[in-house]
């Protein structure tokens, strides 16, 4: 699981695992921030 390549599937599964991503990534900031 490397964060560096994109997805190279162009579906509802890149789509889907880029969301999971962002989701990840904007409950980490929200954890550090409190």
């Amino acid at each position: 699981m490397s964060l560096h390549s994109p997805p190279r599937t162009r579906g509802p599964e890149g789509r889907m695992r880029t969301d999971d991503i962002y989701v990840v990534l904007a409950f980490l900031d929200c954890v550090t921030i409190s």
